[in-house]
């Protein structure tokens, strides 16, 4: 997601920007600010030495491409949604040269909407449950409102979800708030029975964009997870937590399961004909099926030992690299789509494997192909060979140091790594059937 004010001319023609002599001034400044202070590889990937002009001014085209962010929060905007992470890198490139007679036809070739009434609502891509949209508040700055999506209503996961995640979001201690976005009322979204809340708008991608567009090395995102979790063991896992739900993932993976047999018969056969298989065979290695390995976890006494937490505490409970916002600038974050229901830190930590392990955004941006027979053969085929190895080296480079600092984290703890594995392990039981119904 791309914002920018009215006055702003993205198309950049002959690399010459021309804005308000003001805004100009403000931009040059904080441009030039950021080229001294920042590196050039938490930027958006494209070369740092090649330069644009604004109002006669030279800056650096990262620098500049990266305040467009900065500058959107009062006046009308134009609004451009791009949703594949690929593409945006390719879209600054070529609005940097695109000439004023190309502009519609650039915009048109990235399937961008362009917006420039106040009044107008933007649809955002939302969660599993919920539908979430970008609206100028009091014509003055951009807020997201995310509701229960209409589909979903009366649902029992879609309304508790979010209604606990708004009480999480308003409930927060005082010292982690500042991870998160503000919200601007619980339940501030109540029409045609549908529950939502409204929230502050970040303009950020997030970390696995920035994994995809080639903007992080496994180094350089290692060192942001480091800063991410060292500030939630300082301000949110501090904070214990009463509740304890040991045994809850196993009965929304019932729920989920049940949901699926209950759609249409026409409605996700493939899915249910492989969830029935007692054999299967993925890439070329036959497995078990999913009931006979799931009644064995289920009824394996040490397996649901490892539910039962040495202590609870407040926790994000969906730390996947899509629910990360990094500023490209600095490599400030927050963090977004919490989940209330949970209530340990190993969830944060068995979701972010989710996605190192799992390599979930690459289904998430649907960036693979899978070729299913009825034999049960199953071959999966990833498209980004270069996001899949960054992808590899960052899950072993965070359980190499996680292992080196097992104590700040997890304390006695001698099981950590077993309770981690095992629950991103029923997070793969219970995303499948979430995703691909």
């Amino acid at each position: 997601m791309l914002i920018t004010r009215r006055h702003i001319d993205i198309s950049l023609p002959n690399e010459n920007i021309k804005l308000r002599p003001d805004l100009a001034k403000q931009v040059v400044a904080e441009a030039r600010r950021l080229q001294s202070s920042f590196p050039a590889d938490f930027l958006l990937s494209s070369s740092s030495r090649r330069a644009v002009k604004v109002n006669g001014h030279s800056v650096y085209f990262p620098y500049l491409s990266a305040l467009f962010s900065r500058f959107l929060n009062e006046e009308t905007a134009l609004v451009f949604s791009i949703k594949n992470p690929f593409m945006f890198e390719k879209f600054i490139k070529e609005a940097v040269s695109c000439l004023p007679n190309e502009k519609i036809k650039l915009l048109l070739k990235y399937g961008i909407k362009t917006v420039q009434s106040t009044t107008t609502d933007i649809k955002l891509d939302g969660g599993s449950f919920s539908e979430v949209t970008l609206f100028l508040y009091k014509n003055k700055r951009w807020r997201i409102k995310k509701e229960t999506n209409s589909n979903y209503n009366g649902d029992i996961d879609a309304g508790v979800r979010l209604r606990e995640e708004a009480y999480f979001l308003t409930s927060l201690p005082k010292e982690a708030r500042h991870l998160f976005p503000k919200v601007y009322g619980e339940n501030s979204v109540s029409k045609s029975s549908r529950i939502g809340y409204e929230m502050e708008y970040f303009p950020y991608p997030t970390f696995a964009q920035l994994l995809f567009c080639g903007n992080l090395t496994a180094g350089m995102a290692l060192r942001l997870l480091i800063n991410i979790y060292g500030s939630l063991e300082k301000t949110l896992y501090s904070h214990k937590s009463h509740i304890k739900r040991d045994d809850d993932y196993f009965s929304r993976i019932d729920r989920r399961l049940e949901r699926v047999f209950r759609t249409p018969s026409n409605s996700g056969t493939n899915l249910k004909k492989i969830l029935n298989r007692t054999k299967i065979t993925i890439g070329g290695f036959e497995c078990e099926g999913f009931f006979p390995i799931y009644e064995k976890l289920r009824n394996d006494k040490s397996c649901r030992q490892l539910l039962t937490f040495p202590d609870y505490s407040l926790c994000h409970g969906d730390m996947i690299l899509e629910d990360i916002l990094i500023n490209p600038l600095d490599g400030d974050f927050k963090l977004i789509d919490p989940n209330g229901q949970s209530f340990s830190k190993y969830y944060d930590f068995a979701k972010t494997f989710l996605s190192l392990s799992t390599y979930y955004e690459h289904f998430y941006f649907d960036l693979f192909d899978l070729n299913y027979k009825t034999d049960g053969n199953i071959d999966i085929r990833f498209f980004d060979d270069r996001a899949i190895a960054v992808y590899d080296n960052l899950s072993g480079l965070f359980w190499h140091y996680l292992r080196e600092y097992s104590e700040f984290y997890f304390a006695n703890d001698k099981l950590w790594r077993r309770r981690i594995l095992f629950l991103t392990a029923l997070q793969n039981i219970a995303i499948v059937m979430f995703h691909l119904i």
